[in-house]
């Protein structure tokens, strides 16, 4: 093992690293759980072809080519509710131009984004990004895609 050969308190300092590192991500993995479950929950392909009337290849082309949401979960993955006009059968007006703004290939960080509330786009506590695009107020959900270009650069610096 590789602690065995540094000495014991250099030993100890990365052995507390390595856990302080899996005990933050699975707190990070627990909000995103939570935040999820907030916004309708996940569903999978098969679920999602039956709400759009398509069938599983076709979600997973849409998903190869950006225009849903999938978070990676064991083998497979799942798409976030929240993308979904479920009274409508199809996805949320304007949601497949934003992911396209996102620039980050992390799914967590793209549901964080459209489920952060954000005083810019109205009320005082915030609206959150799909509920701009939910509410399809023109001007919010031009905001929302400028909001999306910036995300990635700010992230960054």
């Amino acid at each position: 093992m590789l602690t065995d050969r540094l000495p014991r308190d250099t030993a100890t300092r990365l052995e507390h690293c390595v856990h302080e590192e899996t005990r933050l991500r699975l707190r990070g993995q627990l909000a995103l759980r939570k935040l999820l479950e907030g916004a309708g929950g996940v569903y999978t392909a098969a679920e999602v072809a039956t709400l759009l009337g398509i069938t599983a290849d076709a979600v997973r082309k849409r998903t190869a080519r950006g225009k849903l949401l999938v978070l990676p979960q064991g083998g497979h993955g799942v798409y976030p509710a929240f993308q979904f006009d479920t009274e409508a059968n199809r996805v949320v007006a304007g949601l497949e131009a934003v992911l396209a703004q996102l620039d980050t290939d992390s799914a967590a960080a793209k549901v964080r984004f459209f489920l952060t509330p954000d005083r810019d786009l109205g009320t005082e506590a915030g609206t959150t990004p799909i509920a701009a695009l939910r509410a399809a107020d023109g001007a919010a959900c031009a905001l929302v895609a400028r909001k999306a270009c910036q995300f990635g650069v700010q992230a960054a610096r």
